[in-house]
């Protein structure tokens, strides 16, 4: 089975079982802080990933780490990875969680990239725009990213739809047509 669908299944399941305890919200957090101490922290991925470490010890370190830190819901589940041997898909669960959860909560994810950091107004003005769109939910996350080489201007990626209005872009474009030079090939051809 590959890494995706054994992701999708295993956070499918701790999201419907969030979903029958009503402990939606509490799961998200523990998935946002797992997210965030995998990205973060190399020895905890480096842990999660070792196939040195026997299970039992895993769960005893896991267990001493996150009694108090994360909900016992989630903290089963991770015991239940490890038992399954299957902690070291952690990474691409909570992921997958993370989507689940949009999904479940109807929320759209707006990335706008931009070469220098956009305003209070700015931003709303893209919120509202994408919240009346037909692609994707009408609630609208949005993520921005600061990427200096676009020299100006912007992209915005929703769902799977981009629109790059970027400096960058059209130099590009412009350069692309320059070398396609129409006029060069017409006075040789004749």
């Amino acid at each position: 089975m590959t890494t995706n669908k054994i992701a999708f299944r295993y956070a499918k399941s701790w999201i419907d079982l969030a979903v029958e305890r009503n402990e939606v919200e509490s799961a998200l957090e523990d998935a946002s802080v797992l997210k965030s101490l995998l990205r973060e922290n190399p020895a905890f991925s480096s842990f999660i990933q070792s196939p040195v470490i026997s299970y039992d010890r895993k769960k005893k370190i896991l267990s001493s780490l996150f009694d108090d830190k994360l909900s016992k819901l989630t903290l089963l589940f991770l015991q239940l990875l490890v038992t399954k041997h299957r902690e070291f898909h952690l990474p691409s669960i909570v992921e997958s969680f993370l989507s689940q959860y949009k999904s479940l909560k109807e929320i759209s994810t707006v990335k706008v990239i931009s070469a220098q950091p956009l305003g209070k107004e700015e931003q709303d003005k893209i919120i509202k725009l994408a919240s009346s769109s037909s692609i994707g939910f009408r609630n609208i996350e949005l993520e921005t990213i600061i990427d200096e080489s676009l020299i100006g201007g912007f992209i915005i990626e929703m769902e799977d739809y981009v629109y790059d209005a970027s400096v960058k872009n059209q130099i590009f474009r412009l350069k692309k047509s320059f070398a396609e030079n129409l006029y060069e090939s017409k006075i040789i051809a004749r």
